[in-house]
């Protein structure tokens, strides 16, 4: 019986780098009257603000909880999943693990990230688990334990065949 779960949470500091450099760069370049003059001026400045404040405590919430079974990876990645997404081993042709540019191959960056056709999801790091479907639906999942993944992957390999 095979049972593996792994939660996996983005690294936020590249995550809050973004949104910083944006504010900084709207600061320096925001002509500031004093507030006495016109809130007109400065309210685009506090709206900013405000809007990337709750982008970082939004972004701060991803995170990937996959769960692999003898007979399907579950995958949920909140807050973008309402309800876990289940892949059936029995509409899988071929399964291996193995290391993704998620940069070049998945259109810069982690995330939920790819095509109809070519998806993957992943919260950092570029090693997981490559699946490829009857449907010819090819689905990547990103994992931070690598030796606990292989292990699962080659059990699951050895009741297939």
């Amino acid at each position: 019986m095979i049972n593996f779960s792994e939660k996996q949470k983005t690294n936020g500091v590249w995550i809050a780098i973004i949104p910083t450099c944006f504010l900084s760069c709207l600061v320096s370049f925001q002509e500031m009257k004093p507030l006495a003059d016109d809130w007109k001026n400065i309210l685009p400045l506090l709206i900013t603000i405000l809007v990337m404040t709750a982008l970082c405590v939004f972004m701060f919430k991803f995170e990937l909880k996959t769960n692999y079974t003898d007979e399907y990876v579950q995958v949920l990645y909140s807050p973008f999943h309402w309800k876990p997404k289940k892949f059936y081993w029995k509409d899988v042709v071929h399964f291996e693990t193995r290391n993704a540019d998620s940069f070049s191959e998945y259109y810069w960056g982690w995330g939920i990230k790819g095509t109809r056709k070519n998806r993957a999801y992943t919260a950092y790091g570029d090693f997981g688990l490559q699946l490829t479907f009857k449907n010819g639906y090819r689905l990547f999942i990103g994992s931070q334990n690598k030796v606990e993944l292989e292990r699962v992957i080659e059990s699951l390999k050895e009741k297939i065949e």
